[in-house]
């Protein structure tokens, strides 16, 4: 699994010398085996990693004992660790969503403050292969544009830094064999069970049926992700080139005026972009 990774992140341009690093760690297999992966190369590579345990105060004691266990590991591996407490409730009840995007929201700007606080470099989270394969199979079944069918970046700009990825190229069977190997016994967050929640019941019920027919179609799915992330890139350029050209703005009045004529000579794609940009800039 190691050169598999290493492997991704030099195809990718990604490198972490001299980096500061910090890691988004739930106790779960997957961020504990990137903990401990990324701890094997820092003196190697000179970079400094920095341990960052969100809890959400939703599971009540089972959520502590996560933060505790993180802790400790950390203490073992003479990582600095970092604690942070969200009210997920509140900011629910303030901006009417459901939980779990009040959930990742307040996540991640949890995670904002502390790449500001220490100017990191990156901040590397551990989704891995299945992940993006749930994520396009999810997207297929209830997006109608491009843009949502991206899946998941290897690398995004985020804070002072990136959000990295280096898991997107292995499995959850080779994450969960890489922990028994290195001793490694994570925590298990049992609301992943419940298969209420889309992403549990694609992860549960649909993956794995995929995965017995055709067992690397996370390779599949990494490579169109990121052929499509490619595309999108392209079309969004050219979209805000005639977004400039057909469309001006009266900022007193909030008022967006666009280059009918000019639309009409467009293609299709390229005009629904640019509805989507003047949309975008009257909602802000």
């Amino acid at each position: 699994m190691e050169n598999k990774v290493l492997t991704f992140l030099k195809r990718h341009n990604i490198s972490l010398k001299d980096k500061t690093i910090l890691v988004g760690v739930s106790g779960g297999p997957d961020s504990m085996a990137l903990l401990h992966f990324l701890n094997q190369l820092k003196n190697k590579w000179c970079f400094q990693l920095i341990a960052i345990s969100v809890d959400h105060q939703l599971r009540g004691k089972e959520s502590a004992l996560d933060i505790e266990y993180v802790k400790e590991m950390c203490s073992m591996w003479d990582i600095p660790f970092v604690a942070v407490k969200v009210d997920v409730k509140e900011y629910q009840e303030q901006h009417k969503v459901s939980t779990q995007v009040a959930a990742r929201e307040v996540r991640y700007e949890a995670f904002r403050e502390q790449m500001r606080r220490y100017n990191g470099d990156y901040l590397a989270l551990g989704h891995h292969g299945d992940d993006q394969v749930e994520t396009l199979l999810m997207a297929l079944s209830r997006s109608t544009n491009l843009t949502s069918l991206t899946g998941i970046p290897v690398m995004r700009s985020f804070a002072t830094g990136n959000i990295i990825r280096p898991f997107l190229a292995v499995t959850k069977e080779e994450i969960e064999h890489y922990c028994e190997t290195h001793h490694i016994e994570p925590r298990t967050d049992h609301t992943n069970l419940d298969t209420y929640y889309m992403r549990n019941y694609f992860r549960q019920m649909i993956v794995p049926q995929i995965k017995e027919r055709h067992p690397n179609v996370h390779i599949t799915m990494q490579q169109l992700s990121e052929s499509l992330q490619e595309d999108e890139r392209y079309i969004q350029t050219e979209a805000k080139k005639a977004f400039d050209q057909a469309v001006t703005f009266d900022k007193n009045q909030k008022v967006a005026r666009l280059e009918i004529n000019f639309l009409k000579d467009l293609s299709v794609s390229l005009q629904r972009r640019v509805y989507r940009l003047t949309l975008d800039y009257l909602y802000d």
